[in-house]
């Protein structure tokens, strides 16, 4: 009996199940699954080229990764719980030149998930430290306050209508104007609990202290250089030169009590060699 039962065991059916997307995407099939009679799914995910979903130039870059979540009849069923943009993507964009300004956090969604966001923004000219650190907090705070009001599906819709890259590039125009205003990832990383919350809160803490230090950084840069001129700033006493730009030419004649003015005959101080005797005439030897 233990036989028939092992054979049993390994001749169960097995069948190909199609993998649909959610009603987001119109239910279309993205693939296929062997499954056995018994056999749980549920959590394998399915990563698809948002190109075979929708027919646009932009969306060749970008995949789109979908988890299984429950059998449905004789169908998958699945749910968005990734988006990327290929890194080869960006390569072009940077040049020498070129600034590039990459992040990486997590957020808390309307429907209480917690989503790695990384953006990238690339600007045209280096720029200071200060500039960096605003336009990394601005725009997070664009993406912190997009999710407040949408679900993580609906966010993801939002980046394939280039929605939220439109509005980082409008925010970020007030502070510095940014070339591209892109979103590498945008990761379901599972529900929030309260560490999730803790770790989300502790990253914006650390995102406004760093945001304060490049700026007293900037403050005290900006200070030694306005030292700089005071220590050629001009400075009396007698018999000084009256500015800098006077100590750095020693030939200009100086003119005190009971001196000539030897700039104005033209003579020169202290300098015998050029001196010619005028001759003696003969008469007056005698």
């Amino acid at each position: 009996m233990a036989e028939i039962r092992k054979k049993s065991d390994k001749t169960k059916k097995k069948r190909w199940i199609p993998i649909l997307t959610p009603a987001s995407f119109r239910k279309q099939v993205i693939g296929d699954t062997l499954v056995s009679e018994g056999q749980d799914i549920t959590g394998k995910p399915v990563k698809v080229n948002l190109n075979t979903l929708i027919t646009e130039s932009r969306s060749k870059n970008v995949s789109l990764t979908f988890t299984i979540t429950h059998l449905e009849g004789s169908n998958a069923q699945t749910t968005i719980t990734g988006y990327e943009v290929q890194s080869s993507s960006f390569r072009r964009f940077v040049r020498k030149g070129k600034a590039r300004i990459d992040d990486s956090f997590t957020v808390i969604s309307k429907d209480n998930k917690v989503v790695r966001v990384k953006p990238f923004l690339l600007v045209a000219n280096t720029i200071p430290n200060r500039t960096t650190t605003d336009l990394r907090a601005k725009a997070a705070e664009v993406i912190i306050e997009r999710l407040k009001k949408e679900s993580y599906e609906q966010f993801i819709l939002s980046l394939i209508r280039q929605d939220i890259q439109k509005e980082l590039k409008s925010a970020l125009k007030k502070i510095f104007p940014a070339r591209v205003c892109e979103i590498r990832a945008a990761l379901l990383e599972g529900d929030a609990d309260e560490k999730a919350k803790l770790t989300a809160e502790k990253e914006a803490k650390m995102r406004i202290r760093k945001q304060k230090a490049a700026s007293e950084e900037d403050a005290a840069e900006e200070e030694s250089e306005k030292a700089q001129p005071l220590a050629k700033a001009k400075y009396s006493g007698k018999g000084a030169p009256q500015d800098a730009d006077d100590a750095d030419a020693p030939d200009r004649a100086y003119t005190g009590e009971g001196s000539e003015d030897f700039s104005e005959s033209g003579g020169d101080l202290g300098d015998d060699t050029n001196t010619e005797e005028e001759p003696i005439d003969a008469e007056d030897k005698t």
